[in-house]
C-alpha cells in the first residue's frame, strides 16, 4: 500500500485556463480542472491514498473525454455513435468514453432523435432522395426507428417527384446539348446517386425530358 499523503496546496495554474495545481505531500503535482477538484470534493488538508489517485486520474481522463467531446459538437451536432467513434480514435478508453457520453446525454447534449431531426433537414436543404436521407441517418449511427421517424418527418408536405425535378434542374442545363440517351442516363445516375428511389427517378425524367421523348 502506497504512502497517504495531504493535500498541501490548491493553486491556479499558470498557463492553463481553469486548471490548478495540487501539492500532495509525498506524490507528483497534480493538474487538474477546477471541474474534477469539485467533483471529487478535493479541498487543502484532504489525505490522499493510492485508491484516491486512481479514482482522481479515472475523473480527469472522464473529464478529458467529455471537453473532447464538446470540441467535436461545437463544429457540428453529432450521433452518440459517431461521438463514441471519434473518442476512440482519440485513444479514450471505451468506459471512459461512455461515462463522458452519459454526461453528455444527461445534459440534452447528445441526443439522436435531435440530432437525427437536424441532420435530415440539413441534407433535405442538399437535394438528398428519401433512400438517402435514410442511408446517411443510418449511417451516422442512429437506429433504424429514428431515422425513418426523422425522415417522415422532414419530407412531409413535399413531394418526392418535384424534389428530384429540382434536384435536377441546374444538372439539366448542362447537359441540354447531349443526346437524349446520354442526358437521360446521366440524369438517372445523378438522382440516384443522390439517394432517389427509381420509381421517383423514372416519374422525374418523364416530366423533366418529355420534350426529348420519341
Amino acid at each position: 500500500m502506497g504512502a497517504q499523503g495531504r493535500i498541501v496546496a490548491i493553486d491556479p495554474h499558470s498557463k492553463r485556463r481553469k486548471h490548478y495545481t495540487l501539492t500532495i505531500e509525498g506524490h507528483d503535482d497534480l493538474v487538474l480542472h477546477e471541474d474534477v477538484i469539485v467533483s471529487l470534493g478535493l479541498t487543502v488538508g484532504r489525505q490522499i491514498g493510492d485508491a484516491d489517485l486512481r479514482e482522481i486520474a479515472h475523473e480527469d481522463r472522464v473529464h478529458g473525454a467529455y471537453q473532447a467531446a464538446i470540441r467535436l459538437l461545437s463544429y457540428r451536432s453529432r450521433s452518440r455513435r459517431e461521438l463514441a467513434t471519434a473518442l476512440r480514435q482519440k485513444s479514450f478508453p471505451d468506459g471512459v468514453a461512455e461515462e463522458a457520453l452519459a454526461k453528455l446525454e444527461n445534459m440534452g447534449l447528445v441526443n439522436d432523435e435531435l440530432f437525427a431531426r437536424d441532420r435530415a433537414r440539413s441534407l433535405l436543404q442538399r437535394h438528398v432522395g428519401r433512400q438517402g436521407l435514410l442511408y446517411r441517418l443510418r449511417q451516422s449511427g442512429v437506429s433504424d426507428e429514428v431515422a425513418r421517424e426523422a425522415v417522415a418527418e422532414a419530407l412531409e408536405g413535399t413531394d418526392d417527384t418535384e424534389r428530384a425535378l429540382e434536384a435536377l434542374a441546374t444538372r439539366l442545363r448542362k447537359w441540354q446539348t447531349l443526346p437524349a440517351d446520354k442526358c437521360r442516363a446521366k440524369a438517372y445516375a445523378y438522382l440516384a446517386r443522390r439517394g432517389f428511389d427509381s420509381e421517383t427517378i423514372s416519374s422525374a425524367l418523364r416530366t423533366a425530358l418529355a420534350d426529348q421523348e420519341d
